[in-house]
């Protein structure tokens, strides 16, 4: 999940007798993007950071925010998106976490 912070309202509230106006941005602006994982008693770890996300970014978070967090039992579930599809990801889990993952088509 990510935010653009560059981007302006498409519509805007005013009386019915005046305009909105409202400022647009120039420039291309940042991006922060999040990742977390989430149990059924609420978020186990997340990790906020500038860029958008890749399957390296991914793989980093796995590696250093959830695999040490994982207890006996737990799985990994994964939606379809395109960064949990890198090769290296399910091996990883397996192999670092030593859990089994679920994916999602």
């Amino acid at each position: 999940m990510g935010a653009g912070l560059n981007l302006s309202p498409l519509y805007g509230r005013a009386p019915s007798d005046q305009r909105v106006y409202d400022e647009a941005p120039v420039a291309k602006g940042q991006r922060i993007s999040m990742v977390g994982a989430m149990t059924s008693a609420g978020m186990k770890t997340a990790l906020n950071f500038e860029g958008t996300m890749t399957g390296l970014v991914f793989l980093y978070f796995l590696k250093h925010f959830l695999c040490p967090l994982l207890a006996e039992g737990d799985y990994v579930v994964m939606d379809n998106a395109s960064v949990h599809k890198v090769d290296e990801i399910k091996d990883l889990i397996q192999r670092l976490c030593h859990r089994k993952v679920w994916n999602f088509i």
